[in-house]
């Protein structure tokens, strides 16, 4: 699929719009995270990789190829430009990629970013002497899938045994077991026994918390056959057990038909074998409890951590127009709800972040889970994130005539 394939579809469905801005801009989307990256792409080829499924970077994964995204000082400007970006966010590099393709650029951000932020790298293969030294810096975190099983049954060529011993190295050499983000999965009913044994290995080299994982699939956007010839082919492998049902975990998502599904009774086996350890579920918790971070109590537009409010509406008024959404709020007992005026819409990237902004749960009469491309024009326009020189001249001018907006002949932008 073509970029401009996108400013086709329909400027208030939710998806196209996040999907052009995970081809172009330097961080896609914002859950607890901003999610970004120097480079697109990963050259490891996971089988079950959530970015095989979604057409726009589909060719960057386990292809050999890689789609330069930022370099370290552009990401810096981009994220000093972008509104939606303060001083709470993690911001995570190897979202739609892998840290590991771009070391030295890794450290050469480090290096030269001057804000207080947490900088959490995603890092499917062993840590190695790079990551080593991105720990001499405070701010920075390492993350890493370990998938129980996952050589042996040919869903990742990445050792489970280099990992470990990876993981092991850190701790010797002195790196606080807080600053780790272990996730293990994705685990199947098969390979629960494995994930078990795995849990008490971490547990013995001296870590303290992990994330534990279950399947996820979707189509992401593909065309119907496409995607049922991704499925079959993940059902081959034995990826995608019969006992694992469409439907679950998805909560809604329209892009997904399985997400982080554990087997059943696998918690409490999982959890006996941690020990010691805490076990994540979702790593709003890991954020939040062990590293700091306020985030918000909202998810999908739904409340997920009751709390009672403890702004008042002109308050939280103030917060949303920092955000340029003008609102009609109300303080409930556990959430704030906000009527937004007809033609304006919250995305889930703006709700997150002014949920965090609140310390509390903020729900909205209007909203998408996905940026639609009226959305993304919306960033744009505000300043919300610094995505015009990433988009260009042309495509602001087409995405501007995909919306109606009549900045079209106008629309700023590089050269």
């Amino acid at each position: 699929m073509n970029e401009f394939d996108l400013l086709r579809m329909d400027p208030e469905m939710e998806g196209p719009g996040e999907a052009l801005l995970l081809a172009r801009s330097p961080v896609f989307k914002i859950r607890y995270t901003l999610d970004g990256d120097l480079e697109m792409g990963c050259t490891v080829g996971c089988i079950f990789c959530y970015y095989r499924w979604v057409p726009v970077s589909r060719p960057y994964f386990g292809t050999g190829r890689l789609r330069p995204m930022a370099s370290p000082q552009e990401m810096t400007t981009f994220l000093l430009n972008s509104r939606l970006f303060d001083d709470n966010a993690i911001l995570i590099l190897g979202a739609r990629g892998d840290a590991s393709m771009y070391p030295d650029d890794l450290l050469k951000f480090l290096e030269i970013f001057p804000g207080p932020n947490l900088v959490l790298a995603l890092h499917r293969p062993a840590a190695d002497e790079h990551i080593l030294t991105a720990f001499e810096d405070p701010r920075f975190r390492f993350g890493t899938t370990i998938t129980p099983m996952g050589l042996e049954k040919g869903w990742t060529p990445v050792s489970q045994e280099a990992q470990v011993a990876g993981l092991a190295m850190l701790m010797e050499a002195g790196v606080d077991p807080d600053r780790v983000s272990v996730e293990v999965g994705p685990i199947i009913p098969e390979t629960v026994p494995q994930a078990a044994d795995l849990l008490r290995r971490l547990q013995e080299i001296g870590l303290r918390h992990v994330c534990i994982r279950g399947v996820s699939y979707g189509a992401l956007g593909s065309d119907p056959e496409e995607a049922a010839g991704e499925r079959q082919k993940l059902q081959r492998v034995g990826f995608l057990p019969g006992q694992i049902r469409q439907g679950d975990g998805t909560d809604g998502h329209r892009y997904y038909e399985l997400k982080n599904v554990l087997p059943d009774g696998a918690l409490d086996r999982l959890s006996e074998a941690a020990g010691g350890m805490r076990i994540h579920r979702r790593t709003y918790t890991l954020y939040r409890d062990v590293w700091g971070v306020r985030i918000a109590k909202n998810r999908a537009n739904r409340v997920r951590i009751p709390s009672s409010p403890k702004m008042s509406p002109e308050e939280v008024q103030g917060i949303l127009a920092d955000y340029s959404l003008p609102g009609k709020v109300a303080v409930c007992d556990d959430h704030y709800f906000v009527e937004l005026p007809p033609g304006d819409t919250a995305t889930e990237d703006v709700a997150m972040v002014v949920g965090a902004q609140l310390d509390a749960a903020v729900i909205f009469n209007r909203y998408r889970r996905t940026a639609a491309l009226r959305d993304v024009w919306f960033y744009y326009e505000q300043g919300l994130l610094d995505i015009g020189p990433y988009l260009g001249r042309e495509m602001l001018k087409a995405l501007a005539e995909a919306v109606g907006d009549p900045a079209a002949d106008s629309a700023r932008g590089s050269e």
